[in-house]
Parts: structure tokens; sequence; C-alpha cells
């Protein structure tokens, strides 16, 4: 019997779509796993922050990382799949803080926060505003709570999710979020270039992934 090669992919907990301990929290992950084990891979998961997922594909450490944002960095130092998903992000906050905004330009008078190598910190940069960068999401909705930052930026399950994990009920009863999306955008699976730039299985995940989308059934190598 042949031995199925390997593919590793680094991710970080983004539930519900990936978790390292959570088999409920895979609702992206079981899919993405199932794709290269039809095309003959065995997946392995490697756990780390996002920004050394990032940082790990990027040098061909590891072979491939999901879900992100596109932007042209991503397009230029990597090869990106066909959409996995689209995400909304909005920007959670206090009750109490009376946070709302309609224009950039109410921005400018809150204490935003963000996290390294999160595309909404890219985004609110690009409109000219300096926010508070934290390493975890958790890190930086603990500082919300705490009332050291206004308004963090995050999709809308995810940041509900994380929310529960790292605050008490009752602390996490005291955050809500402003249905004015920051942005609403695609999501993808990034393959490393450094290794797969004259590769076929980019595509033909591609085509596996599209096959899934289209069927209820399983997939079937």
């Amino acid at each position: 019997m042949l031995q199925a090669k390997s593919i590793v992919i680094a991710i970080e907990d983004y539930p519900p779509h990936t978790s390292s301990s959570n088999a409920e929290h895979r609702l992206l992950q079981d899919p993405v796993t199932k794709v290269f084990q039809s095309l003959g891979y065995q997946v392995v998961y490697e756990y780390t922050s996002w920004a050394r997922a990032l940082k790990g594909v990027r040098s061909g450490k590891f072979d491939a990382t999901f879900p992100w944002f596109e932007n042209k960095d991503r397009r230029d130092h990597f090869i990106l799949s066909d959409k996995l998903m689209t995400q909304k992000v909005v920007f959670f906050h206090r009750k109490d803080n009376g946070f709302d905004w309609q224009t950039d330009e109410d921005l400018a008078s809150y204490t935003l926060g963000a996290v390294v190598d999160y595309t909404a910190r890219d985004v609110l940069i690009e409109m000219g505003l300096k926010p508070f960068t934290g390493n975890t999401d958790s890190y930086v909705f603990q500082l919300l709570f705490k009332g050291r930052i206004d308004a963090y930026p995050a999709t809308i399950e995810t940041g509900q999710m994380r929310i529960d994990q790292v605050l008490p009920k009752e602390a996490a009863e005291e955050l809500t979020y402003h249905n004015k999306p920051l942005f609403e955008q695609d999501m993808y699976l990034l393959f490393s270039k450094e290794k797969f730039k004259d590769s076929a299985l980019p595509k033909k995940f591609n085509q596996k992934w599209n096959d899934y989308l289209r069927s209820e059934k399983p997939l079937e190598k």
C-alpha cells in the first residue's frame, strides 16, 4: 500500500472554523482536511500563532495556512486558493461606552485595538488610524472589557466565541458589537509559493474544494 504524502498546515484556533481541541469548532478545518485526504495527502496540523503561521508558510517551513483575507502582500508571496468562505468584520465594544460610527472620521475619536498580521489592522492603518496592536485577540478582548480600548474589529462568530472563552459570563455580557461592518471579504487558503509554485496541488485543491461546495455528499477520492 502506498504511503500517503503529508502536508503541514499551520493554523491557530479560530472558532467555529478551526480548533486544536474542540471538534465542534472545525466547520472549515474538517472539509479542508477531507479535500487534501481525497487528493492522497495526510494532513498534519501545526497549531501556532497566526503571525508564526504566516511567516512559516512564507519561508517554506510549513506548507499552507488558512483562513486568510486577501491583500497585495499575500498575493505577492503566497499562492491563494479559491474562496473558502466570506466573513464580515465588525467592531466589538462595551455596551456602556457609547461607541458608534458611520464614517471613517468617526473612528478617529476612539482608541481602537488590533492584532498583528490581521487584515483589520491593515485596513485601519490604511484609513489613517493608529490602533493599539496586541499579539492575540484574546488579549485585546481583555483590554476591551477593561476599557483600555474602545473598540476592536473581529468577525462576528469568532468574536462572540472568543469573548465567551476569555471572559466570565457576566463580563462577556457587557460586550456587544456594532452592526455596521468595517469590511466584508472572502477568505482563502494560502499555499507556500516557495514549495508549490511549480506544483499542480493548488489547482487540484481548488477543483476538489469546488466539488465539495457543490455537493453535500462526502468527498471521495
